[in-house]
């Protein structure tokens, strides 16, 4: 209920990117389904679940990005 319209908001900004780009042909019908599939999830599995799920993928997302920044920063350094 609370996330139909953020999901919504967020696959219409996608889609409407992948639109402008002539380079890249992706089934936008796809990204329209997915968004459905995750707001009608929200309603099933529960909003308060499906935010616990996504801020845990997105932290490890996050934590990984950037220590393999640093990691790739690391091993640009000059130290020898």
């Amino acid at each position: 209920m609370i996330f139909e319209i953020p999901i919504n908001l967020l696959c219409g900004l996608i889609v409407g990117a992948l639109e402008t780009m002539n380079l890249v042909s992706l089934p936008v019908n796809a990204i329209q389904a997915l968004g459905a599939f995750c707001s009608y999830g929200s309603h099933v599995v529960g909003a308060d679940l499906l935010l616990i799920f996504c801020s845990c993928v997105l932290g490890w997302a996050v934590l990984k990005g950037t220590l393999g920044l640093l990691l790739f920063i690391w091993r640009l350094l000059p130290l020898t």
